[in-house]
């Protein structure tokens, strides 16, 4: 995003708006840093206007991961705070990708704006890569209007490191947070 005061002249800032047109849907995936034996949980963002119902796409992991089971199925959660009415079920494709389908039962359009839509655990081997390439493809939005928008999809290689044993929050230290967790779990006050 270009900030207009970095911009000189009226003619400029004309041309950025027009040649430079922020696209009206965005998907995307942060680098977020993986741990070897963990469970890594993929988030996919997207930037979208207040008119998208839907989202359909195939997510593709590198080498060192497989997505993750729950029972008989492979496991995609919601964010409950942007599609608090959305479900997603999923599966796999021939080539080896998840293809995921995000629905609302009762029509409810996703909030607009930007940030992380949906997560898709994927389970990191010991000896995992120390970088692995997850991507999206296949991005296809439905809108309120019944229509279909395909959007361009993106590709990331996250870090991979070593797991430390008791660091349930994932941010390379054991300290307090960690502790408080473990007591919650216990106590049966949360789950992982």
């Amino acid at each position: 995003i270009r900030v207009f005061s970095e911009i000189s002249n009226v003619e400029d800032v004309a041309r950025v708006v027009v040649n430079e047109r922020i696209p009206d849907y965005k998907v995307s995936l942060p680098e977020k840093t993986a741990y070897r034996t963990a469970v890594y949980w993929l988030p996919v963002e997207i930037s979208n206007k207040a008119d998208m119902l839907g989202l359909q796409c195939d997510v593709h992991v590198g080498e060192g991961c497989e997505f993750a089971v729950d029972g008989d199925r492979y496991k995609v959660e919601m964010n409950a705070g942007r599609a608090w009415s959305h479900s997603a079920v999923s599966s796999i494709l021939e080539d080896g990708s998840l293809r995921v389908l995000c629905t609302s039962p009762e029509n409810q359009p996703i909030y607009s704006g930007e940030g992380e839509i949906l997560y898709v655990p994927v389970r990191i081997a010991a000896d995992a890569p120390d970088k692995i390439s997850f991507s999206i493809s296949g991005v296809v939005i439905s809108k309120i209007d019944s229509s279909s928008e395909k959007i361009e999809g993106y590709e990331v290689e996250v870090p991979v490191e070593d797991m430390i044993v008791g660091d349930l929050d994932g941010d390379g230290e054991i300290n307090v947070a960690d502790v408080t967790g473990i007591i919650s779990v216990v106590m049966g006050n949360q789950g992982f």
